[in-house]
């Protein structure tokens, strides 16, 4: 018979608000990636994608300029 001692291994505990940001951060990257994609889709412009637009970028204006800075934003390069 063998005996198995416990162990009790000490977890570091969660650094919450650094998790939180590395998610935040990924998901704003993730939009800004798609952001590029609706932007060169190369179909029509229609409601729904004017709309994604707006929500992702805050300005109704579609243009490469408009584009870059929210990606710029997105980096934490206002500006570069």
């Amino acid at each position: 018979m063998v005996t198995v001692e416990a162990v009790d291994l000490e977890m570091p505990e969660p650094q919450g608000d650094l998790v939180d940001e590395l998610l935040n951060d990924s998901i704003e990257m993730k939009k800004a990636l798609k952001l590029v994609l609706l932007f060169h889709d190369g179909s029509y412009w229609g409601p729904e994608k004017q709309h994604h637009w707006r929500a992702t970028t805050g300005v109704c204006e579609a243009t490469t300029n408009v584009m870059c800075d929210h990606i710029r934003k997105v980096l934490g390069k206002d500006g570069d």
